[in-house]
């Protein structure tokens, strides 16, 4: 049931915001207008988040195995091959039945280096002295990035902006967005003329991307992205004048967490950016 359940939440995730699924949602099909509204409430649901879902949001996988852990016997679980030179961001250990064993790291002299690696030994804990360990099934969950995502400079941006949303780190957060946000506009503009390569982010953002959509007859960005990203680009400049001395509202942060996605996508989906 555990692997079924997953599975479905994953698939009905991933299905959810895929490419095609944006792609709808800036061509304004009925069925898809709710998508946004659906990435704020559902996708940064605090019970979903506490195991990386949000990281669905950009088509991280989140996988499900099951091993079976020996008493005194420890168990080497390799990730390399599936996440090979992707980026494990998640883990998760869930024991089933009555084998009174859980599975614990071995971490080494250095665990700060182990935190992302795809090779784990796990050693059997006995959860309870007083009572016998048998063979114990172990569930196990995992989210990694891709190597795709990770060459992205756009989304790999966002992809770490979102750790740190998760860590609280909120001005880390809103700089990371800001360098997606920026790299991806440059880039679209880039195509069309190297004269933009001279203005401000505030020009590209405001006038420039207005701009080249019209004369060349593109669909153009929400206006609502471009009001989001402008005002996150303000309290980005707040911080760099400030020193990082300011408060950040937390629903602030995570709806640019989100915006900027789909400023981004805006141009993957209907730009082939």
């Amino acid at each position: 049931m555990f692997d079924f359940f997953n599975y479905f939440l994953t698939a009905t995730l991933s299905n959810v915001f895929s490419d095609k699924a944006f792609y709808e949602y800036f061509q304004g099909i009925k069925n898809s207008q709710n998508l946004h509204e659906l990435a704020l409430d559902f996708a940064f649901n605090t019970t979903l988040t506490n195991f990386n879902f949000q990281h669905i949001l950009l088509c991280c996988p989140n996988k499900f195995i099951k091993i079976k852990l020996e008493p005194e016997q420890i168990y080497k679980l390799d990730l390399s091959k599936e996440i090979n030179n992707g980026k494990l961001l998640y883990i998760n250990y869930t024991p089933e039945g009555n084998g009174n064993l859980f599975p614990m790291e071995l971490l080494g002299n250095s665990p700060l280096n182990t935190i992302y690696n795809t090779h784990k030994q796990l050693y059997p804990y006995i959860i309870d002295k007083t009572k016998p360990a048998t063979t114990t099934d172990v569930n196990i969950s995992y989210v990694y990035v891709p190597e795709k995502i990770l060459n992205d400079p756009s989304l790999k941006q966002i992809s770490e902006a979102y750790q740190c949303y998760f860590n609280n780190e909120y001005v880390d957060t809103i700089i990371k967005l800001q360098i997606a946000a920026e790299f991806i506009l440059g880039k679209f503009l880039y195509n069309y003329s190297k004269k933009y390569k001279q203005h401000s982010y505030y020009i590209k953002l405001k006038k420039d991307l207005a701009k080249v959509t019209s004369q060349n007859n593109l669909l153009p960005c929400p206006k609502f992205l471009i009001d989001s990203l402008d005002a996150m680009r303000n309290k980005r400049n707040d911080i760099i004048h400030e020193g990082g001395n300011i408060t950040l509202s937390q629903d602030d942060v995570r709806k640019w967490c989100v915006d900027v996605l789909f400023f981004c996508k805006y141009f993957k989906t209907i730009h082939q950016i």
